[in-house]
């Protein structure tokens, strides 16, 4: 098939239950055959046609890995692609090797596509059309073999003779096999990567489908009073210009279970509930804790692991959050250094790291600053060699740094206010440039 190899040398989900064990979803795609599995811009896709090429694509894998067994035992695949069949196909295909997939974003430069190429220890990377002009040269200067996808429509072309090879019917249970591996920024600076097992990602998906789906809903939805309703609700919720409860992230999924404790040195838990009720308390640090969750730890960085779990398996969100008329709301973050800004979880300090690199930055600090519509923005507080101007900084930072990280909000200072202590107190920052927030 169309599928091109290039190796360089460096010199230097859904997921499944089955009779009480876990298996992927790939394995039950038998069971629906033509049935249509997916749609995008390239037609449909049956189930069958993405087993297929998931396998195709597995055997070649395997091959450019010259892995006899067919398990790659764990080792990481790292792809790019575009949201249509062909993420689909590149992710069961790593799976169906017994290796674990790791995603990457087309938004983000080439800098953050390396560290996370890197930092997984990826042995190959799968570039879905167009994207091959974007790893090929991280390939070359990784030292990685990188598989081309043909485009989406020709996905049935893929061939391989290895796949009766492959480790997926031998498996029974794949509930502790590692899955996935999604990075997510860090209080710290670089992006940590959080690992899923199939268990983990089985029981995200089942707490979705069972909060989102209801068949009796489904069938209302097909009787015309009901369209009419859900058209007149539609056009009479598009006046709302904010939220009707901004702030509020309602009650857990089902299966998961939350808790709100003060960050004194006693822990004392001031609320606690799941999807059933909840018991009311103050303002505290948002817990959360659940099968989707307690299989979560990061890449490679035990420490970090240790400090975001409690010993009996809370997961400490780093969330200011408060129970009230029956639902959480979230404060704000208890570090200065997240910003939440359109669903985006930023770092500060690894904005501050990119513009840091810039030549005419001499210091700066990252705050977030009040938005109506994506909650927070970056904000930027910068102090700049004597006769720079910050003209060209965006252009600058598209070649750097991922769209959603870049500074909408530039404050130029003479010099960046310290403490007695020289240190930048953001605290301070935020109330002197961002008033709204000092409350």
């Amino acid at each position: 098939g169309p599928v091109k190899m290039r190796t360089f040398t460096s010199s230097n989900l859904k997921i499944s239950a089955v009779v009480g064990r876990v298996v992927p979803v790939f394995s039950k795609a038998s069971a629906y055959g033509g049935n249509v599995a997916i749609m995008d811009h390239s037609g449909s896709h049956t189930y069958r046609s993405l087993y297929k090429n998931s396998k195709s694509l597995a055997g070649l894998i395997t091959k450019a890995l010259t892995c006899q067994s067919g398990d790659l035992q764990g080792k990481r695949i790292s792809f790019l692609c575009a949201t249509d069949a062909s993420y689909t196909v590149a992710q069961w295909a790593a799976w169906m090797c017994g290796s674990i997939a790791v995603p990457l974003y087309r938004k983000h430069p080439p800098g953050e596509l390396e560290y996370v190429i890197s930092d997984s220890q990826s042995s190959l990377l799968v570039a879905g059309q167009p994207f091959m002009d974007s790893l090929e040269p991280l390939a070359q200067k990784l030292g990685l073999s990188c598989l081309q996808l043909p485009t989406t429509s020709g996905l049935n072309t893929l061939k391989s003779e290895d796949t009766q090879m492959l480790p997926e019917e031998n498996i029974s249970d794949w509930a502790e096999r590692p899955a996935m591996l999604i990075y997510t920024s860090s209080t710290t600076g670089r992006p940590k990567g959080v690992l899923h097992t199939h268990s983990s990602l089985q029981a995200i998906v089942q707490g979705l489908v069972s909060e989102w789906f209801n068949a009796q809903r489904v069938w209302e939805q097909l009787f015309v009073q009901y369209f009419i309703r859900a058209v007149y609700n539609k056009l009479y919720l598009m006046k709302m210009p904010v939220c009707v409860f901004q702030g509020a992230v309602g009650v857990p999924l089902p299966g998961m279970e939350v808790r709100i404790m003060m960050t004194n040195t006693v822990k004392t838990i001031i609320a606690e509930g799941n999807s059933k009720g909840t018991c009311k308390g103050k303002e505290g640090e948002l817990l959360v804790r659940g099968s989707s969750v307690l299989q979560k730890k990061y890449w490679n960085k035990p420490q970090e692991t240790a400090d975001t779990f409690t010993e009996d398996g809370w997961f400490k969100t780093g969330d200011t959050a408060l129970y009230r008329h029956g639902m959480y709301w979230i404060m704000g973050h208890t570090s200065v250094d997240i910003i939440k800004s359109g669903g985006y979880k930023i770092s500060a300090l690894d904005v501050e790291r990119h513009l840091l690199a810039h030549p005419d930055i001499t210091d700066v600090a990252v705050i977030s600053a009040p938005d109506p519509t994506w909650g927070q923005k970056v904000t930027a507080v910068v102090q700049l060699k004597k006769g720079k101007t910050m003209s060209q900084l965006k252009t600058w930072a598209r070649e750097h740094m991922a769209t959603y990280t870049i500074p909408t909000g530039l404050i130029l200072v003479e010099e960046m206010p310290r403490n007695q202590m020289g240190k930048v107190n953001k605290k301070d920052l935020l109330r002197q440039f961002s008033p709204t927030r000092s409350g």
